[in-house]
């Protein structure tokens, strides 16, 4: 499992404290706003960040996604990522349909830059209509085993996708703090 906080710098958090004293339960409105508007965000950065790095489907890494919201006097909010581990059919396999004959080298997949085969493997569907990446895991023609790639968790933990979506969580909550402030000082703290 995979938490990411919005944590604001230090700048951010002077400005939210004098911001906070002079208009009191208003401006905590504004910074939960701004929290919630911030982690709400992520998950479709975290989509994006995945996609780039991983190879994996922004629909794959939004269903993983949670979040706790700020609310009332609690001024935190937390984006988790959950999930088990991705079947490696979804890293782009090729062939990606299953074929009456079995491949000869096995099936290619993509996992972060470069396509790899994937030796003795193939792309089968199940009774169920489940289509995956298999290998067989005996001498025999059964059992089948399901090839399987990286979790949501850990494609996010990876330290150049977390810098960036701490980064551009961080970012959205200051503009949008920004934004609720103005607001406020504009309708004259009523």
């Amino acid at each position: 499992m995979s938490v990411l906080q919005v944590s604001i710098s230090d700048k951010d958090s002077e400005r939210a404290e004098m911001f906070l004293k002079s208009f009191g339960n208003q401006a905590k409105g504004a910074v939960r706003k701004s929290l919630n508007r911030a982690i709400t965000g992520v998950k479709m950065d975290a989509a994006r960040e995945a996609g780039k790095a991983y190879n994996v489907k922004p629909a794959d890494v939004i269903k993983t996604f949670s979040n706790s919201k700020a609310s009332g006097n609690r001024l935190k909010a937390t984006a988790t990522f959950s999930g088990k581990r991705t079947p490696l059919y979804r890293f782009g396999a090729k062939p990606a349909r299953p074929t009456k004959r079995r491949p000869k080298v096995g099936v290619s997949v993509q996992v972060k830059a470069s396509r790899k085969v994937v030796r003795g493997s193939f792309v089968a569907r199940m009774k169920s209509g489940h289509v995956s990446l298999f290998e067989r895991s005996g001498a025999h023609r059964l059992p089948l085993r399901e090839l399987e790639g990286p979790a949501v968790p850990q494609m996010l933990n990876n330290q150049g996708v977390r810098e960036k979506l701490q980064g551009s969580a961080a970012n959205r909550f200051s503009k949008n703090l920004d934004h609720e402030m103005n607001y406020l000082i504009q309708k004259g703290g009523k």
